[in-house]
């Protein structure tokens, strides 16, 4: 997957702010436990990063929202 945050965007936020989103659907009957790591060409990988996903529903993750265990860089191509 193909993944990068511009360093800037062109309008007020959070409504145009730049980003890159996964978008998560759970089909089950129970909430899903779900576990990111993000991968550099030229660093270490960060993570994991930890999210929930509620049952018979769907999560739109930004990436610029992860923060724990560090915030995914802007400027950086990422996977």
């Amino acid at each position: 997957a193909e993944g990068y945050i511009p360093g800037g965007s062109t309008g007020p936020a959070p409504t145009m702010t730049s980003h890159e989103t996964a978008c998560l659907l759970n089909a089950g009957d129970r909430p899903a436990h779900v576990t990111l790591t993000i991968y550099f060409a030229d660093r270490e990988p960060a993570g994991p990063y930890r999210v929930e996903v509620p049952a018979r529903r769907t999560l739109h993750l930004r990436f610029n929202d992860l923060r724990d265990p560090e915030p995914v860089p802007c400027d950086t191509d990422y996977a």
